[in-house]
């Protein structure tokens, strides 16, 4: 039976960890018709793109794109990650060389604001993300505002970033970073009083993402045993020896789920932080982990009530209480919640739907 859509998604980098986004992106489409990823050639691939098990076909920022099949009566969805420079240049080259494209954009971060906070951290950080380098403020405000102009559908991780773009970003519908349903992984029995509480923490550790507080953890409590990722941002070497375990990206994120007995997940909830919707916070819930984050906007929206909060300003030892109360709680409810919200096929549904009825409603797509 001949799809109905075919997609290319578009990531405007391949080197860091936003290709993600786009290869969740990819592992939804490929449930709805044929899919290829393009990232854009930017350097060495990001390493854990190989988790997601997608080929991706690297792009020159003056390159093009192809697509599979000739067939008019196959819709061509153009799937554009974030919108960061070059994508524009991309779509644009796309559009010329097949005008019956759709175009969605999908956006799972507030990036102008974010840089925004990274700009006004520092002022070395002025110098190194200034107006003439892409990941600027303004340069990603207005590439997302022109592919905006272009595009008739948009996505969005959640609801709660949707609010903080124009309203004319529409029509518009929610895909949370998704993950295969896999079955839990077996983790050892877990009470609190145990005598090595094993917290994970798995992914870019940054100051929006908790990084002093994590650091306070180790050295507040010795029966505290980090559970990181390699050049994760946490500097193992100066924190007290044998305390930090630090996993392979190569590893099986589920296996990596299943040393630990809680996940922790701290953020920042100012600005775009508060929008930001964290996979590792996915990725814990679909291991069945229990869960301690902070309530941002994003965070709450997708795991509810089954994940265990950090109260407002928090200090080290609330952390440490709250582990005990992520613990005590379990990791069921957390798994429910994911497959509710967060696993591939309920993305797919979701996302087949919107375009069957966008298709119908839009005449600017036929």
């Amino acid at each position: 039976m001949t799809p109905k859509y075919e997609f290319a998604v578009l990531s405007h980098t391949s080197k860091s960890n936003a290709l993600g986004r786009a290869l969740a992106m990819a592992t939804v489409a490929q449930s709805v018709g044929p899919v290829t990823v393009w990232a854009v050639d930017d350097g060495p691939t990001w390493p854990a793109a190989a988790k997601f098990g997608h080929s991706i076909n690297l792009v020159s920022s003056s390159g093009t794109i192809s697509w599979t099949s000739k067939r008019p009566d196959v819709r061509k969805i153009l799937w554009i990650s974030k919108g960061i420079s070059p994508s524009l240049q991309i779509m644009k080259r796309a559009l010329a060389d097949c005008t019956q494209i759709i175009v969605v954009l999908d956006l799972d971060d507030d990036d102008a604001a974010l840089a925004e906070m990274f700009r006004h951290r520092r002022t070395m950080n002025k110098l190194k993300l200034n107006a003439l380098r892409k990941g600027h403020p303004r340069r990603i405000r207005m590439s997302q505002n022109m592919i905006a102009q272009r595009a008739q559908l948009f996505t969005f991780s959640t609801y709660s970033l949707a609010e903080v773009f124009p309203n004319t970003f529409t029509p518009r519908v929610r895909i949370p970073h998704v993950r295969p349903l896999e079955p839990k992984p077996r983790r050892r029995a877990s009470a609190p009083e145990l005598a090595v509480i094993k917290v994970g923490t798995f992914g870019t550790i940054r100051d929006h993402k908790g990084l002093s507080l994590i650091r306070e953890l180790i050295q507040y409590d010795k029966a505290v045993e980090m559970h990181v990722f390699e050049n994760s941002g946490l500097v193992a070497s100066s924190l007290p020896s044998g305390r930090v375990v630090e996993h392979s990206v190569d590893e099986d994120l589920m296996h990596v789920y299943g040393c630990v007995d809680v996940a922790l997940i701290p953020m920042s909830t100012e600005s775009g932080a508060d929008v930001q919707l964290p996979a590792k916070l996915i990725d814990a819930m679909r291991a069945g982990v229990p869960v301690v984050t902070s309530k941002s906007s994003a965070i709450y929206e997708i795991a509810g009530d089954t994940v265990t909060y950090l109260p407002d300003n928090t200090d080290v030892s609330e952390v440490r209480g709250r582990i005990d109360e992520a613990i005590a709680r379990g990791g069921e409810r957390v798994r429910s919640r994911f497959e509710e919200t967060s696993s591939n096929s309920a993305a797919a549904a979701i996302l087949k739907d919107f375009l069957d009825h966008a298709d119908q409603r839009d005449s600017k797509i036929r």
